[in-house]
């Protein structure tokens, strides 16, 4: 078999493939047969027709996987260059929305502070006056169970203030060390 008839036939066998790419290879194989060696020594080192086109295409597949990785991760980097301009440019934007955002948030958490501290104290308050005070004592059983009431409502609201805040805190920290 010589050259001519081995590259038609390694033709046959990409026929699967787009034109371009069978003239490619055929551009590939025919570098082979320019060297010092002789045809039958490039085609005994080439293999069988079958053979050859077979490591060819698997040999494109490898190279455009590489390819394909390489776009990809120019696409990441991308992303993150762009994400990163992005930022910068609209910090106008989003500095101003972050500040109101986390003053909105810390102004919440005072006001569940203080209410929840201010019923507890307010209840121990009512319950002490209530028991000092010169009233009749129905009056000063009324002051006393509002008090009790209010100590008790106190208590629940900063106790699950506390745990709020402490789930919340593992919440957030599990989040932010699982990125």
């Amino acid at each position: 078999m010589g050259k001519e008839e081995y590259i038609a036939e390694i033709k046959k066998e990409l026929g699967f493939m787009p034109y371009n790419e069978v003239v490619k290879a055929e551009e590939y194989f025919n570098s082979f047969f320019c060297g010092t060696q002789s045809d039958e020594e490039v085609i005994n080192t080439l293999g069988t027709p079958k053979e050859a086109a077979k490591k060819y295409c698997k040999s494109n597949t490898e190279e455009e996987k590489n390819n394909q990785n390489r776009i990809n991760k120019a696409r990441n980097y991308t992303g993150w260059v762009i994400a990163i301009i992005a930022a910068v440019f609209l910090f106008p934007v989003w500095a101003p929305v972050l500040l109101i955002s986390a003053a909105f948030v810390v102004f919440i958490m005072v006001m569940a502070v203080a209410v929840s501290f201010g019923t507890w104290i307010g209840g121990g308050v009512a319950i002490i006056t209530g028991i000092f005070s010169n009233m009749i004592i129905a009056d000063k059983l009324i002051q006393c169970g509002l008090g009790f009431v209010m100590f008790g409502v106190g208590l629940m609201l900063s106790w699950l203030l506390v745990w709020g805040l402490i789930n919340l805190s593992i919440w957030f920290i599990r989040k932010v060390t699982k990125s």
